[in-house]
């Protein structure tokens, strides 16, 4: 079922998935962000492939994890495929599922901010093609990309950040 919305006098329609897209796409990543930078110790989320899964396997994907944490995203997805694969059976299928079901979100996602994007200025487009690019750089490791982000953002304009900001924070 989709709602009507009315915004500055424009009348537009949006569907449940979208309120889903916008979280995924705008609070997962900031809530991410703040438990890795303020939480001393991180709490390991079990993957939704292990539900159900014995604690040993929890434990070794925790093990790998770690091991992978400074790694480049590509080093630590290769290694996980590496883990399924060996692992098989209904972890394998799972993990399957879920990795279909994470690029579906993410073309949704996709789609979805390119719809927000729209109509930001030309400086303001360029700076959300930036930071995209870089949170899907697989040569960097989440602390990089997280230093990288930090430093484009602190070399943006104030009005362009604050651009941003409307557009991505303000739509929930």
């Amino acid at each position: 079922m989709k709602e009507r919305m009315e915004n500055n006098g424009n009348i537009y329609f949006e569907f449940p998935w979208m309120k889903m897209m916008k979280f995924v796409l705008l609070a997962f990543p900031v809530l991410l962000l703040v438990c890795t930078v303020f939480g001393e110790e991180q709490q390991f989320m079990i993957p939704p492939f292990l539900l159900g899964a014995p604690e040993s396997d929890v434990k070794e994907m925790k093990e790998l994890f770690q091991r992978y944490a400074n790694k480049p995203d590509s080093q630590l997805e290769a290694a996980l495929e590496e883990w399924v694969n060996g692992k098989g059976g209904m972890i394998k299928e799972k993990y399957n599922q879920f990795k279909a079901n994470m690029q579906l979100m993410h073309e949704k996602a996709a789609l979805l901010r390119k719809a927000m994007a729209e109509n930001l200025s030309p400086e303001a487009k360029k700076a959300d093609a930036d930071l995209s690019s870089i949170g899907k750089d697989k040569t960097l490791s989440e602390q990089q990309k997280k230093e990288k982000f930090k430093e484009y953002l602190r070399n943006l304009s104030p009005a362009v950040r604050n651009e941003l900001q409307a557009v991505f924070y303000a739509k929930f």
